[in-house]
């Protein structure tokens, strides 16, 4: 239960403890990888057997031995490789400039890549200066998917100064709650955010109150 629940999402400080008893804060470990440790804590979220891998180094297969490194090490290196991977699925002959962050659409194909663990797929869906009714509607979607156990990346900002962050499954409760909780990899910490605020552009995550989008799931056709 201590490895599979890395993320509790109980509000406050998000931090881990190995074996080891060294405590590590669970943020990001450079600028620009938001939308790449959010996937990172959202596979482990998804994926019972990443999430044992990521703390202990201890893989399912018994041929592979397990590699050594602290589990610091691996959540570092998981964000970088994350970012690059994210990154070479920007469809064009540049790389992407690092220093904007995480592409959303290239996100949402990367996470596409293990999201059949859930039955969903992920698309970009760009809420950036559109009627309210489209906003909402794409709102009511996100709450549906937390409420059946689904994290949804969500971009806050603007595409040159964007942040991202993680919405976290809750309780169901009728009426619904009145705050989304969400994991903010810059300060490393899990918040309640009033779900109002996401549509009046006041969500106030380190610094970053606007929405610009949500990477959305959408049930896979059987």
């Amino acid at each position: 239960h201590h490895h599979l629940g890395v993320l509790g999402g109980i509000p406050g400080p998000a931090t881990f403890t190995d074996d080891d008893g060294a405590r590590l804060r669970l943020r990001q470990q450079a600028s620009a990888v938001a939308g790449a440790t959010a996937v990172v804590l959202m596979r482990v979220l998804l994926d019972p057997a990443f999430g044992l891998w990521l703390t202990t180094g201890t893989h399912l297969e018994p041929d592979r031995e397990p590699d050594g490194w602290a589990f610091e090490q691996r959540f570092r290196a998981q964000q970088n490789a994350v970012h690059a991977a994210i990154s070479r699925q920007v469809v064009g002959p540049m790389s992407w400039p690092r220093f904007l962050g995480t592409p959303p659409n290239a996100l949402a194909r990367f996470i596409n890549r293990f999201s059949g663990l859930t039955g969903y797929r992920f698309g970009w869906v760009d809420l950036d200066d559109v009627e309210p009714a489209r906003r909402d509607a794409a709102l009511t979607v996100l709450r549906a998917a937390l409420l059946a156990g689904v994290p949804v990346p969500v971009y806050l900002g603007r595409p040159a100064d964007r942040h991202v962050v993680l919405a976290l499954p809750g309780p169901a409760t009728d009426p619904p709650p009145e705050n989304l909780r969400v994991y903010d990899p810059a300060a490393g910490v899990v918040l309640d955010v009033a779900a109002s605020s996401w549509a009046t552009g006041e969500a106030a995550v380190s610094g970053w109150e606007r929405l610009e989008g949500v990477v959305l799931p959408r049930r896979r056709e059987t």
